[in-house]
């Protein structure tokens, strides 16, 4: 007896996960395009204000401290979201504990934001 892939139940598996794979890549790299615009868009607006606040002796100093200033704020984050994602993951579970760790990460840049729009007016 022959059997088509329709009949084992197989054809339509491989195509649909090839698929989902390609999806989640094409995901995940539009957000590492959007994040690094994102980035490029801060970063080089940012460096400039600083480096106009010191005199030229001082401005390798100057971009070493905000270089050094912006990774630790990175790395804060990054050991804040964990740790909450960690310890949520055994409560709720895996995909709740990402919800609420991204949820948390949303609400931290929207106040820096709010906060950032209402300082930056008596700045100068």
């Amino acid at each position: 007896m022959t059997e088509t892939l329709e009949s084992t139940g197989r054809g339509p598996r491989v195509p649909l996960r090839i698929t989902l794979v390609a999806v989640l890549v094409a995901l995940v790299a539009v957000a590492l395009a959007a994040a690094g615009f994102g980035l490029g868009m801060f970063q080089v607006p940012n460096m400039a204000i600083v480096m106009t606040e010191f005199p030229a002796s001082q401005q390798g100093a100057a971009g070493g401290f905000t270089f050094l200033a912006r990774t630790l704020g990175v790395v804060v984050g990054v050991l804040g979201l964990a740790h909450l994602f960690a310890a949520r993951r055994l409560v709720v579970g895996l995909a709740p504990a990402a919800a609420e760790a991204f949820l948390v990460a949303g609400i931290t840049v929207a106040v820096a934001a709010v906060v950032a729009a209402a300082t930056r007016g008596g700045a100068r």
